[in-house]
């Protein structure tokens, strides 16, 4: 019998792709000096799940790192700004699963974003009265599926793998996300 429900967040509980390539796109048009066309949602999409930095090497490959690391800090503080004020598309019937789910079972969030970027969905759509806890992979120098940071979560809120269910309800699971969280 299952306790606990680990959700991952992009294309699990929202689609957030078009709301952060419009804020991207709004950030790069400041920086004539990178040299790229704008963002483009199948780009994004292709990024979805990956580490920040590893998004800035992939969208930026003729930048210097330091380069990479700072327009994408700009690009992160910029969309965490957007996505707070403007949400993104919340899948169907998303809130109602929700309320009912967290009057029988802790609910979690785990990502592999940025700082912030949870926080944004939860206040956007004003959902954090369901979940127990977010869990972001750069608050422990690791990723998914990296073991370390579900032992984390699991540690801290006593979860016990045959009693938790990782859940990605919309896309299919991706071995990057799942192998660590067994």
């Amino acid at each position: 019998m299952f306790d606990s429900i680990i959700f991952d967040l992009d294309g699990t509980l929202w689609d957030s792709t078009v709301p952060i390539c419009e804020s991207w796109n709004v950030v790069l048009k400041r920086h004539a000096e990178i040299k790229r066309p704008p963002v483009t949602i199948n780009e994004l999409g292709e990024c979805m799940g990956l580490p920040m930095y590893d998004i800035a090497a992939k969208l930026f490959p003729l930048e210097s790192k330091e380069v990479q690391t700072a327009i994408m800090d700009e690009l992160c503080a910029y969309e965490n700004e957007y996505l707070s004020e403007h949400g993104a598309r919340l899948f169907d019937g998303l809130e109602n699963v929700l309320s009912l789910l967290s009057k029988r079972y802790r609910l979690f969030i785990v990502s592999n974003c940025q700082d912030g970027y949870i926080e944004a969905f939860l206040k956007a759509h004003r959902l954090a009265k369901y979940f127990d806890d977010i869990f972001i992979s750069s608050d422990f120098q690791t990723k998914k599926p990296d073991i370390r940071f579900f032992d984390a979560l699991k540690k801290k809120h006593g979860l016990k793998p045959g009693q938790t269910l990782f859940c990605l309800l919309y896309t299919s699971p991706s071995p990057r996300d799942i192998s660590g969280s067994r």
